[in-house]
């Protein structure tokens, strides 16, 4: 999976997955709200107009054996509450014959229905008038007098711009409540999903306050039943990977020790034929081969001890307040017979009242100052000189090994740290891991390395930085993150 990738968010999922659904439901609740109350609200008006047609119905009457209507007031004054609505009347005899009202109203479709709701013989439907759209009630309404008798038919019609009214009001309502209860709905799912996903950020508080090398279970209280498994799993896999890192340990231990054995054995046979045979420079030829042999095969262990002591390893050592300026003594200590060999001029350059203490594995740190001055030794020419400064800090502690061998360029400092780098034009013999170790084990106690031009521009100074140590005494913990 490429590192640009996307990356998922759970809480961004869930609340996706809720948020479509309600929403959705919302819109479709809404919806059939509105129709709902638009019908429940039609309803209410066909009511009104049948009223209006009985009322005007019940008024009336045979007069000189004509039909006539007094329409009543209230007739056509019930929708009249607003300027907007306007109604309209006819009635006409059984004989079909204009009676009263509107004389041009348009006529009553054939194909109209009568309404099941009420208890009259009423057709309510739309038609337009004068360019106006009509709600009309058609009531049937019996009449008799002295000879004969018949049914009349009486039309009341409202305009509709108060249904549309009504229809708006309602909608804006729905919508509105709708809108409030989505929200709310919303807001509760989102503090449902943080609750329900506050498990996780415990877990990983507790993975950010545990030592950065430590490998024991992970143990997160109250955890929800679902993530039991995830935790079991993760912590099966840790038990596994500090099974592995212990091997790995012992494994280096024993072939540590069985190497250097060996290898000390035929170093021991090679001095001894040296001494034996000193016309032949072939067996010099051979202790040197071993003595590279001995270096490269410290080296490995040392960079394969580094692997074993990351911070990602339960075996990661116990650190140590440990005195930089006396530690840079006594490997320089170590070094100066060499140095003399090669007629240099070593020196040590550092107070003894001056104390700069660290946080750190002090074979790790003997192991990279010793890269140091090796590749100092080894590159400065007879009759140079070697140098190493301890420069004391509030908060950073600094070591500067100045040599006066040919320097690495600025564009090839870079790729010195690179492991079994071999810079062109070197002459010295070497395995191009001295570096590497040295920047691997500066890095896992939480400093850096730098490579510099030496004083007055000739020649290589090293520059390593590490952190302070902050309180005295054995600080309990392992290396820091390196990577």
């Amino acid at each position: 999976m490429a590192a640009t990738e996307r990356r998922h968010s759970l809480r961004r999922r869930l609340l996706w997955r809720l948020t479509i659904p309600l929403v959705a439901v919302g819109i479709f609740t809404a919806f059939t709200s509105y129709r709902t109350a638009l019908s429940e609200a039609n309803q209410a008006h066909d009511r009104t107009l049948l009223a209006s047609a009985r009322a005007i119905a019940e008024r009336l009457d045979y007069r000189n054996d004509r039909l006539v209507v007094d329409v009543p007031y209230v007739a056509l004054d019930t929708f009249q509450v607003d300027i907007r609505g306007r109604i309209f009347y006819r009635v006409r005899d059984p004989a079909g014959r204009f009676v009263s009202g509107d004389r041009d109203l348009p006529p009553m479709p054939k194909d109209v229905p009568r309404s099941d709701h009420y208890p009259a013989l009423v057709h309510f439907y739309n038609t337009d008038y004068l360019g106006t759209p009509l709600r009309v009630a058609a009531l049937w309404q019996p009449v008799a007098n002295a000879r004969d008798g018949g049914i009349a038919l009486v039309e009341v019609g409202e305009t509709l711009e108060m249904r549309d009214d009504m229809a708006m009001r309602l909608l804006a309502t729905t919508l509105w409540q709708q809108a409030l209860l989505i929200a709310a709905s919303l807001a509760l799912i989102a503090l449902a999903v943080h609750v329900a996903l506050r498990p996780l950020k415990n877990i990983e508080a507790t993975l950010r306050a545990r030592d950065t090398a430590s490998l024991d279970p992970i143990d997160v209280p109250e955890l929800p039943r679902e993530i039991h498994p995830l935790l079991a799993s993760l912590n099966s896999y840790l038990d596994s990977l500090r099974g592995m890192v212990s091997r790995q340990s012992q494994f280096l231990d024993d072939a540590s020790h069985q190497l250097r054995t060996a290898l000390a054995l035929v170093r021991t046979q090679a001095d001894h034929a040296v001494r034996t045979y000193q016309a032949k420079p072939e067996w010099r030829e051979i202790r040197d081969a071993i003595d590279r042999t001995i270096r490269l095969t410290n080296q490995l262990l040392a960079l394969a001890r580094t692997d074993a002591k990351s911070p990602h390893s339960a075996q990661g050592a116990a650190l140590q307040r440990l005195d930089l300026t006396a530690l840079c003594r006594a490997v320089s200590a170590e070094w100066y017979l060499a140095a003399r060999d090669r007629q240099l001029d070593f020196g040590l350059s550092a107070s003894d009242q001056m104390h700069a203490y660290v946080n750190g594995d002090e074979s790790m740190l003997r192991e990279m100052l010793a890269n140091v001055l090796d590749n100092a030794v080894q590159y400065s020419p007879a009759g140079g000189r070697v140098e190493v400064t301890v420069m004391a800090g509030a908060t950073t502690h600094r070591v500067l090994v100045d040599d006066s061998g040919p320097g690495i360029a600025p564009a090839m400092r870079t790729k010195a740290f690179e492991r079994f780098a071999r810079l062109g034009g070197s002459r010295s013999p070497g395995s191009g891991l001295g570096l590497a170790i040295v920047r691997q084990i500066c890095e896992a106690h939480g400093g850096r390395v730098l490579l510099e031009d030496g004083p007055d521009g000739r020649g290589l100074r090293v520059r390593i930085e590490l952190p302070a140590a902050s309180a005295p005494g054995r600080v309990s913990g392992s290396l820091p993150d390196s990577r």
